[in-house]
């Protein structure tokens, strides 16, 4: 592996662990914020829960004391005292629920108002308990109105209460539902990184690859061009000498070194960048041009044409392109038929079909590398080449599903990059 690309891999697979530590990062603090509002949510409910606890306390302490004005004695004194042990508890804890709040003054009147009526009871009321009845009616009605005020305020303290509670639930909902969503949304950027990085990291591959097979064809240009054409020259001498078995001996040779000429040729056309001089190209005349030269280089298979578009492109390569795929349509199943449909809309769509045996699945997904084919004689730079060229338009080429045959679509820009 190339130091370059290294590099890249090694970038790209951090730049993936950086996200997935922001994404962390983000989950943790949105989980922490979410565990505060449940928690202020929980805090209120307990407030509301404790000032209900009060106000039943202080009820029930006025029960006692009305059940010994009732009485007309002292037998539930020691009640009443249990009672107002459990109000005081209840004002201690509630008074540590809301320190520092502006509820502080509401749970004081409470506790003001509670002290007022216990004084009450214990100073007016009790020493006339076991006397005249009559002497007990005003201080009761002291009383009554001790209580009432008690009620009301904290009626008003756990009504205040329960706003507070069902606004901190509202909120902790609230904050799930943008925990699920910051997760959610985190999880598909996560995927749709990983999912570029790996189109990312696979293009590099690809570059190598083809830089790779490029410093290759340099080679080889150099090192055989020179002898090839000797060779191509000796052997077209030879292939007028008037022995037969030379001439054909030779012909046999010349076609051979051709074809090696055609592979060099492929290769350098694969890796050298391609300079475009895009033109108005008439799609359907120019695929009538190829099917005509394939006829009369012996290429028997019908080939219907459907459809007409005109684009920008470099007329030399798209036919190079074109010439690739009728040539292995043709290939592959020689006595057709072959059907070109050829549609648009924001683009142009070539579609070569065949009725051929199709592409074998496992070289589906390395169809377009460079030396990958399923003909015997066959280089595996045709699809290679086409695709270059294609790419190189602004376009691509992709072999798509078909019931029958394989078939190959060329996509275009209706203009062509300079």
């Amino acid at each position: 592996m190339k130091p370059v690309l290294r590099r890249r891999i090694v970038v790209a697979l951090a730049a993936l662990a950086a996200l997935m530590a922001l994404s962390a990062v983000l989950a943790l603090f949105t989980h922490r914020a979410l565990r505060a509002e449940i928690a202020t949510a929980a805090d209120a409910e307990r407030d509301r829960h404790a000032a209900l606890l009060l106000a039943l306390a202080a009820r029930d302490l006025y029960a006692h004391q009305a059940h010994s004005i009732i009485l007309n004695d002292r037998s539930h004194l020691v009640h009443i005292g249990q009672v107002e042990q459990e109000v005081e508890t209840l004002l201690t804890a509630l008074r540590g629920f809301v320190a520092g709040t502006e509820l502080v003054p509401a749970v004081e009147h409470i506790a003001e108002t509670i002290d007022i009526l216990r004084r009450h009871f214990d100073d007016v009321v009790v020493p006339l308990l076991g006397g005249a009845r009559d002497a007990l009616v005003a201080p009761h009605d002291r009383m009554m109105a001790h209580i009432d005020a008690i009620t009301a305020a904290t009626d008003r303290l756990t009504g205040e209460l329960q706003r507070r509670a069902l606004a901190a639930r509202a909120q902790a909902d609230a904050q799930t539902s943008r925990e699920a969503v910051v997760m959610v949304a985190l999880a598909v950027l996560a995927t749709v990184f990983a999912a570029l990085g790996g189109v990312y990291l696979t293009r590099l591959a690809r570059t190598e690859r083809l830089a790779s097979v490029g410093a290759l064809a340099a080679g080889v240009a150099h090192e055989v061009n020179n002898p090839l054409t000797a060779i191509l020259g000796h052997a077209r001498l030879l292939s007028r000498a008037a022995d037969t078995d030379v001439s054909e001996s030779a012909r046999a040779i010349l076609s051979e070194a051709e074809r090696c000429q055609v592979i060099v040729r492929a290769l350098l056309d694969l890796t050298r960048p391609q300079r475009l001089q895009p033109v108005s190209v008439a799609v359907h005349e120019l695929i009538d041009d190829v099917v005509e030269a394939l006829a009369a280089s012996g290429k028997t298979t019908p080939i219907t044409i459907d459809g007409a578009s005109v684009v920008e492109a470099d007329a030399p390569k798209l036919r190079q392109i074109v010439w690739n795929l009728l040539l292995n349509a043709c290939e592959a199943n020689p006595a057709g038929p072959v059907r070109v449909a050829i549609s648009r809309d924001e683009r142009v769509h070539v579609r070569v079909s065949d009725a051929g045996p199709g592409v074998a699945p496992e070289l589906r997904a390395r169809l377009f590398e460079p030396f990958v084919t399923s003909k015997p004689a066959g280089s595996g730079l045709g699809l290679a080449v086409s695709a270059a060229l294609a790419q190189a338009h602004g376009g691509s080429l992709k072999l798509v599903p078909s019931e029958v045959g394989a078939t190959f679509e060329l996509e275009l820009p209706k203009e062509a990059r300079a």
